[in-house]
């Protein structure tokens, strides 16, 4: 038997689970198969960094050699040269290659991150997964944000805790971890995107850790015996937790919530195993080889997502599996120069420079970098390199009154005034996109309709999406207000759009989905919404088939996978046609495959097919003239949707030589 003791000297297993981390994370922003969950290295990151940060400030309060200032110009020399390195070499880069829209944003996020608050700035972007976060150098700084905030008001937390009483610590560490934990749960079911990057819903991450050093820092430990076989039993048991989450979650993984536990509490198992004896998973960690990518884990962290998006931005199309694999690569060389000649020096004051000149240095770095962001901000990203007008951009006329935003807006708004409704459309943003078409059909025909569209709305009665509740309220209200039209018998047509398979699939261009339940129970996965769907649609067409009424179903646009403004622009830099960026027919019918099978599936279904509209040997983004047809990456702009005149045109034939009531 031997006694739980707490080794105070280098642990080299803390890199080894560095490495296990970083390497997720990495593997899993280059898409490589088997590391979907990679995502939760971050997680590990978290529960290291509260681990070694609390025992160094407690056994500095203990011997009484704590000094704030110490404290925080060890972060400074750890942190910042490095992350000040890679941040100039991205604004260097990506002022040239980013399009005007994405360059501001970047400026924003310059300063963002330099104040220490980059995770707030993403937070109110769009999510972690989505396509657009592709092209945003500095994304994966909201992580960096959330731990320099930590390193922020930890010290602060546990020096007054220490000065009031010892007996605190553990209490108040183990109080604030459990509140954050709640927290943490009850926000991803509410506000999934703050839980994901804001602190309180975090630092429970990093209070396990906390917990864990104040722990083995009590003297209890000692007065157990553990068992080299339990030991080797709970550190083998971590190291699954955290090999599970990387290979079983993904992107629809509600996250973090109670799914973190997995890898945090994996983490710290490891942690505690190790502490008192070298265990197998320890030793396997110890590995020379593991170890070093573990030391160099910061700098690799840095690079990686700069090296990424530097390759996204200047590839035509998606990169393939051997330019992501030639990025990782290049981003661990890039990684290992930076830690030998940039982290080491620095941390090991090799450069014999004082803190003082280290802190005015810094801060004058961040003073330009500050700078750099607020002239980019303010020259707005330097639209005139794209050399297009931004109205050529622009969604429907009559977004505010025909998309429902707030709860007191009208539900439906009307097409052909002068004339009785006999047509209903509704659908979510992409019905919205086609409503300049719709418009103008209808006063050319004579016919009067209804028309209402809101964000993530898939208008089938019996599913739900899963968003916040003040979306999901729009949605139920242009449901109920279309079944009292409908059951008030003048509507005999209905037109339902959307882009299906954000709901159905996650197989779009950007991977995105949209998940759907029909109840508070349903788990909201991929899996159960395409079940959701099916059934919604069944109870859908049920519902409109008894009431007499006719649906024809329009079927999404092509979706590309690049926005407009980036193709002109990387087309000028390129040299080459803008529809090179266009998506292929192929890529597009794949897309529709599966929503287009939901639909067969009923022959009281109109499928309305805009294929033939938009696609010749592509499926263009721009016409003939080289004006762009969408607003974004798949939402038609007013010119595209007067496109699909055309196809819409028989709904309007048939209402239009319909009998006139009697």
């Amino acid at each position: 038997m031997d006694t739980l003791k707490v080794k105070q000297s280098y642990r080299p297993d803390i890199d080894g689970l560095r490495a296990i981390a970083v390497l997720a994370v990495v593997l899993s922003h280059a898409e490589a198969p088997g590391f979907s969950g990679g995502f939760v290295g971050v997680d590990v990151f978290f529960v290291i960094s509260g681990f070694l940060i609390t025992g160094i400030i407690v056994d500095q309060l203990r011997a009484q050699t704590f000094r704030f200032r110490d404290f925080w110009m060890r972060r400074v020399r750890r942190l910042a040269p490095a992350l000040l390195a890679v941040i100039s070499t991205a604004t260097l880069t990506f002022a040239l290659l980013l399009e005007p829209e994405l360059l501001r944003e970047f400026g924003r996020s310059l300063v963002a991150q330099t104040l220490l608050v980059s995770n707030v700035f993403f937070w109110k972007q769009s999510g972690y997964f989505d396509t657009a976060a592709h092209f945003k150098p500095l994304l994966h700084t909201w992580s960096l944000a959330v731990e320099e905030q930590f390193y922020i008001l930890l010290p602060p937390l546990l020096w007054l805790l220490n000065r009031r009483s010892k007996k605190l610590l553990m209490p108040a560490l183990v109080l604030g971890t459990a509140s954050s934990f709640a927290l943490c749960i009850w926000a991803t079911n509410t506000f999934s995107s703050a839980a994901f990057y804001l602190l309180p819903f975090r630092a429970w991450e990093m209070g396990i850790g906390s917990c864990l050093a104040l722990y083995l820092r009590t003297g209890k430990p000692a007065r157990w015996e553990v068992s080299g076989t339990v030991l080797n039993a709970v550190s083998a048991a971590g190291l699954v937790a955290i090999a599970a989450a990387i290979l079983a979650y993904d992107r629809y993984t509600p996250f973090p919530s109670y799914w973190a536990a997995f890898p945090t509490v994996g983490t710290a198992a490891i942690l505690w195993a190790h502490s008192a004896r070298t265990t197998a998973v320890g030793q396997l960690l110890s590995l020379g080889p593991i170890v070093y990518i573990g030391k160099i884990s910061y700098s690799l962290y840095l690079w990686h997502w700069v090296v990424f998006t530097f390759v996204r931005t200047i590839v035509v199309g998606p990169p393939g599996p051997e330019a992501m694999a030639a990025a990782t690569v290049f981003s661990i060389v890039l990684a290992s120069i930076s830690y030998h000649l940039i982290e080491q020096p620095f941390r090991r004051n090799r450069l014999r420079y004082r803190d003082r000149s280290l802190l005015i240095a810094t801060a004058a770095c961040a003073l330009c970098v500050i700078a750099s962001g607020a002239v980019i901000e303010k020259s707005k990203g330097w639209p005139e390199r794209l050399q297009v007008a931004e109205d050529e951009f622009d969604r429907p006329s009559r977004r505010r009154e025909c998309f429902l935003t707030q709860p007191g807006d009208p539900i439906f708004c009307r097409l052909g005034e002068a004339h009785e409704p006999a047509l209903l459309v509704m659908g979510d943003s992409h019905s919205h996109a086609l409503l300049d078409g719709f418009e103008v059909l209808a006063e050319k025909h004579s016919v009067g309709g209804y028309f209402a569209a809101g964000r993530g709305c898939l208008p089938f009665w019996g599913a739900e999406s899963v968003r916040a509740s003040e979306d999901v309220a729009r949605c139920a209200q242009i449901l109920e207000k279309a079944k009292e039209l409908v059951s008030q018998g003048d509507i005999q047509h209905i037109v339902l759009a959307a882009r299906w398979s954000l709901y159905l699939t996650s197989t779009s261009p950007d991977g995105e989905h949209q998940a759907i339940v029909s109840s508070s129970n349903d788990s909201p996965g991929v899996e159960n919404s395409a079940r959701v769907f099916r059934q919604a649609l069944d109870t859908t067409v049920a519902r409109l088939s008894a009431e007499g009424v006719r649906i024809s179903v329009v079927e999404q646009v092509p979706h590309q996978w690049i926005e407009p403004r980036q193709a002109i622009f990387r087309a000028h830099n390129l040299k080459l046609d803008p529809n090179r960026f266009s998506v292929s027919v192929s890529a597009h019918q794949r897309l529709q495959e599966p929503v287009r099978a939901e639909f067969d599936r009923h022959d009281e279904i109109q499928l309305i097919n805009l294929d033939d509209i938009y696609c010749t040997d592509r499926c263009w983004i721009f016409d003939a003239g080289g004006r762009s047809l969408y607003s974004d990456g798949d939402h038609l702009n007013a010119r595209g949707s007067l496109f699909a005149e055309p196809g819409l045109r028989p709904i309007f034939e048939a209402l239009a030589s319909r009998p006139a009531p009697e």
